[in-house]
């Protein structure tokens, strides 16, 4: 669901005989903060929902939810092979993960928000989907364990809440005795009260113990859902690819030279809600990057018929969003660069906010309120589909989101011991892509469409494990809006590189109802 991350596919074929020989998925901005935030009547993420359905007692399913069943594969798996049956849920030792009997609302993870069911929704049968997918791609029954028990444990993780005791130190609240020994329990972490309350932070030779306050240890515990999520999303990913690679061995194929690939994006499309956040801002940076390619390619492809057909035209006006890109974008007074420096030196989303308008009140893409009104606290650009207001207080919080320190020490737990591999690639490559994206003044191309966009072309490319690296990077302090702007750095140098072919989304209506066209 391109809502909740961007996602790109390289489908690599034989340049002869047109036979897919690979393919490789790289993924963009996951909305980790749905794990712990999300809008009144939305759900979280659908598998925690289906992982309660299963392994709730039957007797507490309605009459009407049929019992566990797997739909199998029409046809074989890329290896040739027919697909496995996957485990049933009771094979899979899901039993054990102290869940049984309890219902969504009995989870802070999910209760939030009043919606634990959702319309033509079934729980059991969206498991029986999921659990027949993750064993069409070589997931076996420990991995799926594994990933389940990681879920349950942010289940119970989230029930944890705290108070200061008399000098000052987190505790968790007696209440939360039960939570605290489920979660325990799933991970096989005896010390995890410790772990959850406690910093340690290597000085010189010694090791220092620094106690969290309550309202800390509250945003340490978001922040490690938040992390745990992300990392068992990147894991999944990274074994889908493995199960997609080339002849079914060797590292993941992501194009040889001379081989002809078609690379599918499907990225989210232009947001504008009532409330409009840092990850609104990113959403729509990406939809203004697509934009000026879309212009770029329409324009071009027009000047070549009119040149092959010898017209005389006078020269064409179009809506260039140049400057627009350059005020998000352009080092190092850009609105992504200033969140970066606000982060850097612990500044507030007031300040931010404020120098946004003090850098560009003379930009014709950022809308200036009367007499200076809210521009401390929101700031409006103009972008190609209409104007959004962002509001900044969670700006500075989310930008400077970084994998929580009990993070890597929950992953020397049993249960997290399958994610440290994807933790330490992470912790590996992250200055280089941004390397290798490139945190550069925006290009002049000319302007993209929301929706599904469609490249084709030939010759190795800048997505996946065979991307360009830089040997040696300066360390430079990562945030999500540096690490997002390198991959749009790295996406658009590939899409330029290309031949483009767009296919344009159609919103029907606007009340999400079916068989309905409104031209309102």
């Amino acid at each position: 669901n391109s809502s909740r991350f961007g996602k790109c596919v390289r489908l690599c074929t034989d340049p002869n005989s047109g036979a897919l020989l690979g393919a490789y998925f790289h993924t963009y901005l996951l909305e980790k903060s749905r794990v712990v935030q999300f809008g009144p009547q939305e759900r979280n993420f659908h598998l925690f929902y289906q992982l309660l359905a299963v392994v709730a007692p039957t007797k507490k399913r309605p009459a009407s939810r049929p019992a566990w069943r797997w739909r199998a594969p029409a046809a074989a798996d890329s290896a040739g092979a027919a697909s496995a049956a996957p485990a049933p849920p009771a094979e899979l030792g899901l039993g054990d993960l102290k869940l049984g009997g309890a219902s969504p609302a009995e989870f802070a993870l999910l209760s939030s928000s009043g919606a634990q069911t959702s319309e033509g929704i079934d729980d059991v049968l969206g498991w029986a989907d999921t659990a027949a997918a993750l064993t069409s791609m070589g997931f076996t029954p420990d991995e799926q364990r594994a990933l389940f028990a990681m879920l349950a444990a942010l289940l119970h993780l989230s029930n944890l809440a705290y108070d200061d005791d008399a000098k000052g130190a987190a505790k968790t609240t007696p209440g939360c005795a039960a939570a605290l020994g489920a979660a325990a329990h799933v991970l096989g972490a005896s010390n995890l009260e410790t772990l959850l309350t406690v910093r340690e932070m290597a000085v010189k030779d010694e090791v220092m113990r620094i106690e969290l306050r309550a309202d800390q240890a509250a945003h340490a515990r978001d922040g490690l859902l938040k992390s745990l999520y992300g990392l068992a999303f990147g894991w999944v990913v990274a074994k889908i690819n493995t199960a997609m690679r080339r002849d079914g061995g060797g590292a993941a194929y992501v194009g040889g030279e001379g081989d002809v690939y078609v690379d599918a994006l499907d990225i989210f499309g232009f947001e504008n809600f009532g409330v409009n956040s840092f990850e609104q801002l990113c959403i729509n940076f990406a939809n203004e990057k697509l934009h000026q390619l879309f212009l770029y390619a329409m324009f071009k492809a027009e000047h070549e018929v009119i040149a092959l057909e010898k017209v005389s035209l006078p020269p064409v006006d179009y809506a260039d969003n140049e400057r627009c890109l350059q005020m998000l974008e352009r080092a190092p007074s850009g609105v992504f660069h200033l969140l970066d420096t606000c982060c850097r030196v612990n500044s507030s989303p007031s300040n931010f906010c404020l120098q946004v308008h003090a850098e560009h009140a003379a930009c014709e893409f950022l809308v200036l309120g009367i007499n200076g009104c809210n521009e401390d606290r929101a700031f409006t650009v103009r972008h190609f589909a209409g104007d959004v207001e962002y509001a900044v207080d969670d700006f500075l919080k989310k930008n400077a989101e970084t994998m929580e320190v009990m993070t890597r020490q929950l992953l020397a737990t049993p249960a997290l011991a399958f994610l440290q591999a994807t933790y330490d690639d992470a912790e590996e490559t992250r200055a280089e892509r941004e390397a290798a994206g490139g945190l550069r003044r925006s290009s002049s191309m000319g302007g993209g469409s929301s929706g599904t966009l469609l490249r084709s072309g030939s010759a190795p490319g800048g997505l996946g494990p065979g991307s360009p690296r830089r040997s040696s990077v300066g360390r430079v302090a990562s945030t999500t809006g540096r690490r997002f702007l390198a991959d749009m750095g790295l996406l658009m140098t590939q899409l330029s590189s290309t031949t483009a072919h767009f296919v344009h989304c159609v919103k029907p209506n606007g009340m999400e109802q079916p068989e309905l066209l409104s031209y309102e």
